[in-house]
């Protein structure tokens, strides 16, 4: 069209015009076809509107004027390319040209609460709200070209921006149901990948898979750390569907060709990591891959058949001998874990406080404090699972919420609900600082009623340096190390405090504390402490909750799976040298023997 226009142009001598459109598509050109990139800043985005009107406007007869502003501090932002311009050919197409009139496009940029807003309107005819929300709406728009506009825009908005994953699975599950309905959906989550909310995630599926790649081996951790870790990540997946098993979609029996170092898994640990996620509710072991290619860039990961090609290899043999212990806990199909202790970890929280600008970004570790409460709970002999906030608390003896900083709505409530009800609640500091929009709560943290439920007020929160230590002195257990982080609390009355600071400025005051509600109680641990004074809390808490526990040796995995009365035990040795567990009955389904008290690994 704008070809054509310079064409009548030229015959009709309007040199000056020409240059002006000549000029804007080629700047329009540039912008499209020239280049690559998908996203360029919002000032590269507005320039291009500016080109594209010009040529509207010498087409309408120089009855379009534009009046386009963003605020400076934005102009740098990334935008997808051609966002902006479908709007306002709209505009002009279906507002503007109707009036017979002169029209104006007005675009304004700013910065709101939550990212950058773009406003595109102008004089014309207007639309009804229910038209956009057909256009919006409307999959099909068959053979309505004119239609598109909006709702590309829409999609692709919603495909960089929103929950552009979950939207997208969504539309191939609908191809899949349509063809095939009888045929379970699932898609392998990667552990907990920080650029999507497996809890929404989850919800179109019929079943919950992951691919499990520890990193085995590593010199920054112990063994037992790195197995603890992958179990964090076993009941997190598990726990999105936590009333049927899940599968282990992809492992590696050998060795990744990823990770910064890509050590082989030492004999016998292949079996150690699958048989662990059968206990924590797995009902399948596959690998990626069968076989290693011969190119491209998995060529070096691991696979059960090695480009050797044979079945006499360690890796080949250890598959294969698992293969058949699998099929002695066929048994176990379909069992679940049914734990009566759940630490809370949320997607929103991560985000927020990797993204908030206080603490310490060194240390606040949100993912790690929520592993290490899972690990703290789970060395005392308790089956835990990792839930959301936004869960079903009921069948839960004991919740604990590590560095809960931002709630959802009503999460509030519904902790105290559960406390009401006989629950037991375990919070840290760095609780319920921001809603769900990140603004702070007023009138004290934490917020939405939560201080009222622990009978605390986080005056203030003490970010300490890595050299620096405080002590917590406690009346019924050995004294705690803190470091990273110690909150001052004000203290309601009726609160007992359990632990108070040893040195500073707030030598005396209050570290840990409880409220009791009913049968219930809140615990507020307001300072990061060492692991063994967590597990000293923790115990407390299960022993009032009345949740059994079982004395374990160090680096000794206990997990239970169970249904219709029947009940599998597991026990993993996740150290190097054999363990001694006592109190242990029942027949070892591996080798049929009886076990009558005492077990050894």
């Amino acid at each position: 069209n704008t070809l054509e226009s310079i064409s009548y142009l030229a015959q009709m001598g309007e040199n000056s015009k020409i240059k002006v459109l000549a000029q804007s598509l080629i700047g329009l050109l540039r912008m499209t076809i020239g280049d690559i990139r998908s996203t360029i800043t919002l000032e590269e985005e507005l320039e291009g509107v500016r080109q594209y009107i010009n040529i509207q406007n010498i087409r309408y007869g120089n009855t379009l004027r534009e009046s386009i502003y963003a605020e400076p501090e934005i102009m740098e932002c990334k935008i997808l390319k051609l966002l902006l311009q479908p709007i306002v050919e709209n505009a002009i197409i279906h507002g503007i040209a109707p009036l017979s009139a002169s029209g104006i496009v007005m675009i304004y940029g700013k910065r709101d609460e939550d990212g950058i807003c773009i406003e595109i309107s102008d004089n014309g005819v207007g639309m009804e709200a229910g038209e956009v929300e057909r256009l919006l709406s409307d999959r099909k728009r068959e053979g309505n070209f004119s239609e598109i506009g909006i709702a590309n825009v829409q999609d692709r908005i919603q495909t960089l921006y929103g929950w552009n994953m979950t939207d997208y699975m969504k539309a191939e599950i609908a191809i899949l149901k349509e063809r095939t309905p009888q045929i379970p959906v699932t898609t392998n989550f990667m552990k907990e990948y920080d650029g999507l909310d497996y809890h929404k995630m989850q919800q179109p599926l019929d079943v919950v898979s992951w691919d499990s790649y520890p990193r085995f081996h590593n010199d920054e951790e112990s063994f037992s750390d790195t197995m603890t870790e992958n179990a964090f990540d076993h009941a997190m997946i598990r726990c999105l569907k936590k009333e049927q098993p899940f599968m282990l979609m992809e492992s590696a029996p050998g060795l990744v060709n990823w990770h910064p170092f890509n050590k082989m898994k030492r004999p016998g640990v292949h079996r150690l990591a699958s048989l662990q996620a059968v206990a924590l509710g797995s009902d399948t072991v596959q690998y990626f891959q069968w076989r290693k290619g011969r190119g491209s860039f998995e060529q070096y990961h691991g696979a059960v058949v090695d480009h050797l090609g044979t079945d006499d290899t360690r890796v080949f043999r250890e598959v294969a001998d698992l293969g058949e212990e699998l099929k002695k806990l066929k048994d176990l199909a379909g069992t679940v874990v049914k734990a009566p202790v759940a630490v809370l970890y949320d997607w929103d929280s991560l985000w927020a406080t990797d993204g908030m600008k206080g603490l310490a970004e060194s240390t606040r570790n949100y993912i790690k404090t929520c592993r290490k409460a899972y690990r703290n709970l789970s060395a005392l002999g308790v089956d835990v699972d990792v839930i959301s906030s936004e869960e079903d608390y009921s069948g839960y003896s004991v919740i604990v919420a590590p560095m809960l900083y931002l709630l959802h709505t009503h999460v509030g409530e519904r902790m105290k609900q559960f406390v009401e009800q006989g629950g037991h609640l375990i919070a840290t500091y760095v609780t319920g600082y921001v809603d769900e929009n990140q603004l702070n709560y007023l009138g004290g943290f934490p917020g939405d009623g939560l201080k009222d439920l622990f009978g605390v007020i986080s005056e203030e929160i003490d970010t300490l340096y890595p050299s620096d230590r405080n002590r917590v002195h406690f009346a019924e257990m050995p004294e705690g190390e803190v470091r990273d982080y110690a909150e001052v609390l004000r203290v309601a009355d009726g609160t007992n405090m359990l632990g108070t600071y040893e040195q500073d400025y707030y030598k005396g005051m209050a570290a840990v504390t409880e409220r009791t509600c009913q049968n219930g109680s809140a615990m507020y641990i307001a300072a990061r402490l060492d692991d063994a004074s967590m597990q000293h809390l923790y115990a407390r808490t299960l022993k009032k909750a009345g949740v059994s526990m079982y004395k374990l040796p160090y680096g000794v995995e206990r997990h239970t799976r169970e249904a219709d009365g029947m009940r599998y035990v597991f026990y993993l040795n996740d150290t190097t040298g054999p363990q001694i567990v006592s109190g242990v009955e029942g027949i070892d389904l591996l080798t049929g023997e009886v076990i009558k008290g005492i077990l050894t690994l």
